[in-house]
């Protein structure tokens, strides 16, 4: 590195450490520490939430966007503003209401503490996570450019940065926030200055010519699977913002600085706009060094720094990496004084001194520093997967704020479970492969239903409903990866069963791929339903563990629904009487447990008593085909375990059904006259 760009580099270090310094002597309380006396004026706020919340990973990776391909990344932009423009009309309200440090106090308030430790914890958590990704990203900017060792860009770049917020507080960081902000986009300018005025520069014609400039993706294969289909990413951006500024403390607590919710709203809109035009700029600069260097293979998220390194000449590069740290230690100073306030006001006493407030936020500028140093660039663009732990969070954080505007009264159980079911979802979603924009709607969308289903329905009977509903979705995820006999069934039009008087045992999962139910296919291609038999839970599923289950009339074709959870387990010989055929369609769960295996026991020794062939539609195990857990001793045998087979028998109903029969398990060793369909493809060995 010149000595120039050396120079600049450690006056700017030099100069906010001072700053910080010459600022501790304006705090005299942890609200001035916090809070900033609640006097900063609202475009500093603004300014200093565009700062926390771009970041290096605008510099790092939005100009690689451009680079690699072309202006998708806008649409998420757009989506920021309206997000938050719902902030300021939703939630901000009740920030002001209150006289609070914390937003994570409002939901003590409504829910009590044990829900507000809870989205404390969640926020420490991701914030923790996410900012040290972004910390990654800045030593990995300044590696290149310095050639320094990544472990020693993150000392430099953590320990200034400690310096001044831990002495300055949350006023200095605001400030530096504000200088680093209009510093960073200045270099962003200067990229976009020095190409354009260069002999290399050969006009728009070779983007235009490579479609990179494109801004919106109206055409996609699969939008829940395409981040960049404007759909995806427009509300993808909304929920986003939504949840990130309304519900992640670090971005609220600078519109909280202010004096009033006029200057809070104020910052908070207009720090959309100032994103928009950030990202505008940056997206810019990615394309024109793409024409610039005539889109050579660069690495990826190293564009602009190697940019910087090999074409800016001395002083110039100085004032850009100069950028590159005012966009690191904005983020990494928010981060720390947020952790150390939310730590404070919803886990400790509210009253402890000044001095023990600077201690917790030294505690956590180590932890940040640290797992910079630990964590790993792996192969996703560093911007994308910054966005995309957040992603994992703020669905549930942005659910409780909702539900605290409900005039409800929740209990601490369900909230909690809503929480975590909102959490687990979005781990399942992205094991499915879905965009990380769909994320949080997904899990805002999921946690209202359960909670709002557990308070409506009960703890207990709504626990059953929701394992229920979770099996069946996966299920259905399954079904369109495969076959199920109802589907092979139905593809030869249900010719083995036409002229004949036909009776099922089925409920609710009893469905082709298409959600269409076997009693609807078979009415459908001239299939007589002379009565149709419903296990536990009942024919719709909402009967709840255990309970009686009554029979009923079938709309569709006026069949008798016999209940085999109430008077009887058993079909007996008068239901079965005139009947030519019983077939067994539901889905099973995969465990000896589960009642589903003895109604289909029962049905088949019915049927082999009354001389009736007995036929299985098979679907897949959604365990698997591994086997788990002991056996069952006979001695133990009841309706909820009936066979000597292991917990987890890794069988489909239709393989257990041959089991049945060869293992002579029916009463007094009958065997009935038994047909499986199989399901068509090899799933279950993949599950």
């Amino acid at each position: 590195m010149h000595t120039i760009d050396l120079t600049i580099i450690l006056l700017f270090l030099g100069g906010i450490s001072a700053y910080g310094i010459y600022n501790s002597r304006k705090n005299i309380t942890t609200e001035d520490y916090f809070l900033a006396g609640k006097n900063t004026p609202w475009w500093v706020a603004m300014f200093s939430i565009v700062a926390t919340e771009t970041s290096v990973l605008t510099f790092v990776s939005v100009p690689g966007l451009a680079y690699r391909g072309d202006w998708f990344f806008l649409q998420l932009a757009m989506g920021y503003i309206l997000g938050r423009v719902l902030v300021s009309i939703f939630l901000l309200p009740q920030y002001f209401k209150g006289n609070i440090t914390s937003i994570y106090e409002i939901l003590g308030s409504r829910f009590g503490k044990p829900v507000q430790k809870t989205a404390s914890g969640i926020f420490l958590i991701t914030r923790l996570f996410a900012d040290g990704v972004r910390f990654l990203a800045t030593a990995v900017v300044v590696q290149v450019v310095t050639g320094w060792p990544i472990w020693m860009a993150v000392l430099i770049i953590g320990v200034v940065t400690m310096v001044y917020t831990l002495s300055g507080g949350i006023r200095t960081v605001l400030w530096v926030d504000s200088f680093q902000f209009v510093l960073y986009l200045a270099g962003g300018a200067i990229v976009i200055f020095f190409i354009l005025n260069s002999v290399e520069f050969s006009g728009w014609e070779p983007l235009l010519e490579a479609g990179k400039t494109r801004i919106f993706r109206f055409t996609t294969d699969n939008m829940f699977k395409d981040a960049w289909f404007f759909g995806s990413a427009f509300l993808g951006g909304i929920l986003l913002s939504f949840a990130s500024h309304g519900a992640d403390y670090m971005m609220v607590q600078r519109v909280l600085t202010c004096g009033n919710l006029s200057s809070a709203r104020k910052a908070m809109i207009g720090s959309g706009f100032f994103v928009f035009l950030q990202f505008a700029v940056f997206l810019m600069a990615g394309s024109l060094i793409w024409i610039y260097t005539g889109g050579v293979e660069m690495t990826k998220d190293r564009e602009l720094s190697t940019f910087i390194v090999n074409h800016l000449p001395v002083g110039v590069r100085g004032i850009l990496l100069a950028g590159v740290l005012s966009a690191a230690m904005s983020t990494l100073s928010s981060s720390i004084n947020s952790l150390a306030s939310s730590t404070i006001h919803d886990w400790m006493q509210k009253n402890i001194s000044l001095k023990r407030s600077m201690t917790v936020s030294g505690v956590w500028a180590i932890l940040l520093i640290l797992l910079a140093l630990f964590f790993d660039e792996g192969n996703t663009a560093v911007v994308v997967l910054g966005l995309k732990i957040a992603s994992f969070t703020y669905g549930g954080l942005l659910s409780l704020f909702i539900l605290s505007r409900s005039k409800k009264e929740f209990s601490i159980p369900v909230l909690i479970i809503g929480l975590l079911s909102s959490l687990g979802t979005v781990f399942f979603l992205q094991w499915l492969g879905v965009a990380w924009t769909w994320f949080i709607g997904i899990a805002v969308i999921l946690n209202l239903l359960v909670v709002y289903g557990l308070h409506f329905a009960g703890l207990k009977k709504g626990i059953g409903m929701i394992a229920i509903l979770l099996i069946s979705g996966y299920v259905s995820y399954l079904s369109g990866q495969y076959q199920s006999g109802l589907a092979v069934l139905s593809k030869d039009d249900f010719v083995i069963l036409k002229g004949k008087n036909v009776a099922v045992v089925v409920n609710q999962t009893s469905v082709d791929q298409n959600g269409d139910h076997l009693i609807k296919l078979a009415h459908e291609n001239g299939v007589t339903i002379k009565a149709v038999f419903t296990p536990e839970h009942g024919f719709k599923g909402v009967a709840g563990a255990g309970e009686k289950v009554e029979n009923g009339i079938e709309p569709l074709t006026g069949a008798s629904i016999y209940s085999l959870y109430g008077e009887t387990k058993k079909p007996t010989s008068e239901m079965l009487k005139g009947i030519d055929i019983l077939v067994f369609d539901m889905q099973d769960i995969g465990v000896r447990y589960y009642t589903y295996v003895s109604t289909l026991t029962l049905a088949m020794e019915a049927a082999a008593e009354s001389g009736i062939p007995f036929m299985v539609l098979d679907r897949v195990n959604p365990l698997g085909s591994d086997i788990l857990g002991p056996i069952l001793d006979v001695e133990f045998s009841s309706f909820v375990g009936m066979h000597p087979i292991p917990v987890r028998h890794g069988m489909t109903l239709g393989e257990l059904a041959q089991m049945i029969n060869g293992e002579s398990w029916l009463s007094y060793g009958i065997m009935a006259e038994l047909t499986v369909i199989p399901y068509d493809g090899t799933i279950n060995k993949e599950v």
